[in-house]
C-alpha cells in the first residue's frame, strides 16, 4: 500500500485518514464542527476518534494509538503506527497494517487522562475553565430558580453496562447505585418535603435518552449523575465534578465524555448548547457547592470543577452536574468505593452540597 506522506507537526510524516480509509475499503466521515472522525467497515464495524485525542473507540473497546489525531492541510491525519493500530482494531484485511499489535484498553477501564504525545501535535481548542462562583458571587448576582422542590439522582450505568471496573473486580454500576440509594435516604431524612426521584433503583440498563426524559418528566429542579472515574494509570486519584458545555475543559474531560456518551448523538448534544446557557451559571454554582462539600468530607484529592459535553447533562432542563466520586482503578479508592461507610459519607456530602446550593437560590420546599 502506497500513501502520500504529509508533513505533520515536528516534521514527522502523517497520512490522510481519507486516503488510508479509501485504500482499505473503509468509509471515513469527518465532522469539522465536532472535530470527530468516524470510520466504518463494510461489515458494520465503526470506530471513532476525536481531534487531539489518541483514544480510538471501536466496538466496545478503546485503542490507545501511538499519537493523537491532527489536522494536516485541513484534513484529519495519523502517523503510520497509529494507522496500523486503528485498522487492525477495525479488522482491516491488509496484512501491512496488522504488523503492529494494538495497545487495547477495555472501555470499562478506559483512559480518562490521556498522556501528551512525545511529539508536539496540535490539540483541540479548550475554553478556559470558568471561575467557580463563591458566596460573594451569589450575593452580588442572585441566581434565578426559586426553591428546590425536586432532586433527580442518576446512578450511572447499570444492567449489561457495568461502567468502569477496579483491578479487584468492583463494578462502577454497583457503586453508583449504592450511593444513589443512600443519597435518597439522606435527603428524605433531612427534608421529608423534598421529592427525590431516581432514574434507576435496581441493576437495570437505562439509556442516556431515557434518563434525561425521566428527569424532565419529573420536572426536577436539580440533577445529579453519579459515576466513578477510571485511568490506565493506577496512581491517578481524586474526586471531580462536571457541568455541561459543548466544549471540554481539557483533553481528559473530552475523553471521559466520549466514553460516557458512547450511545448518544453528538450533534444532538451540540444543538442543546444555546438552551443550556440559560442554566449555565446555576450548574456552575451547583458544581462548586457539591465539590466543596466532597472536598471537606472525603480524604481525597480535590480536583477543580470541569466541563464537557455529557449527554445526560446536555438534555436535562435544569441545573445539572456529573460527579466522578473517585477513581475505581486506583487500589486505595477502589477499596473505599466498595465500603458501605464511605458510600454513606459520599451520600451525606452530596446532600450537604445540594443544601448549600439551595440556600443561594431560595431554599428547599418546606
Amino acid at each position: 500500500m502506497v500513501l502520500r506522506a504529509l508533513p505533520g507537526a515536528a516534521g514527522e510524516p502523517k497520512f490522510s485518514m481519507r486516503d488510508a480509509a479509501g485504500a482499505e475499503g473503509l468509509v471515513a466521515r469527518w465532522d469539522p464542527l465536532l472535530g470527530r472522525l468516524e470510520l466504518d467497515t463494510a461489515g458494520g464495524v465503526q470506530g471513532r476518534l476525536l481531534l487531539g485525542s489518541d483514544s480510538f473507540l471501536v466496538q466496545g473497546r478503546r485503542i490507545h494509538l501511538a499519537s493523537a489525531l491532527e489536522l494536516v492541510d485541513g484534513a484529519p491525519a495519523l502517523d503510520a503506527d497509529s494507522l496500523r493500530r486503528a485498522f487492525q482494531a477495525l479488522g482491516a484485511p491488509d496484512a501491512e497494517w496488522s504488523a503492529l499489535a494494538a495497545d487495547e484498553i477495555p472501555v470499562e477501564s478506559a483512559a480518562v487522562e490521556t498522556p501528551s504525545p512525545a511529539t508536539a501535535t496540535p490539540t483541540p481548542t479548550f475554553s478556559a475553565t470558568p471561575a467557580a462562583p463563591d458566596a460573594a458571587h451569589f450575593a452580588a448576582r442572585p441566581l434565578q430558580g426559586g426553591p428546590i422542590h425536586t432532586v433527580i439522582i442518576d446512578a450511572g450505568h447499570g444492567g449489561y453496562d457495568p461502567g468502569a471496573h477496579g483491578h479487584h473486580g468492583l463494578k462502577e454500576k454497583n457503586v453508583c447505585l449504592a450511593i444513589a440509594l443512600k443519597l435518597k435516604r439522606v435527603l428524605a431524612e433531612r427534608d421529608p418535603s423534598l421529592q427525590v426521584v431516581l432514574t434507576r433503583d435496581t441493576d437495570v440498563f437505562i439509556s442516556l435518552q431515557e434518563r434525561t426524559q425521566r428527569a424532565n418528566r419529573a420536572k426536577g429542579d436539580l440533577f445529579v449523575s453519579i459515576h466513578n472515574n477510571a485511568s490506565p494509570n493506577r496512581s491517578t486519584h481524586g474526586t471531580q465534578v462536571f457541568f455541561f458545555d459543548s466544549q471540554s475543559s481539557d483533553r481528559a474531560a473530552a475523553d471521559l465524555s466520549l466514553r460516557e456518551n458512547d450511545e448518544a448523538n453528538q450533534l444532538d448534544i451540540l444543538m442543546t448548547d444555546l438552551a443550556k446557557s440559560i442554566v449555565r451559571d446555576q450548574s456552575i454554582g451547583f458544581a462548586s457547592q457539591v465539590q466543596n462539600a466532597l472536598g471537606k468530607a472525603l480524604n481525597l484529592k480535590h480536583r477543580d470543577i470541569s466541563y464537557a459535553p455529557f449527554y445526560v447533562l446536555a438534555r436535562t432542563q435544569m441545573p445539572a452536574i456529573l460527579v466522578e466520586v473517585a477513581f475505581i482503578t486506583n487500589d486505595r479508592e477502589e477499596r473505599l468505593l466498595g465500603d458501605s461507610a464511605f458510600q454513606s459519607r459520599v451520600a451525606t456530602s452530596l446532600a450537604q452540597g445540594i443544601e448549600a446550593y439551595s440556600r443561594f437560590v431560595g431554599g428547599t420546599a418546606k
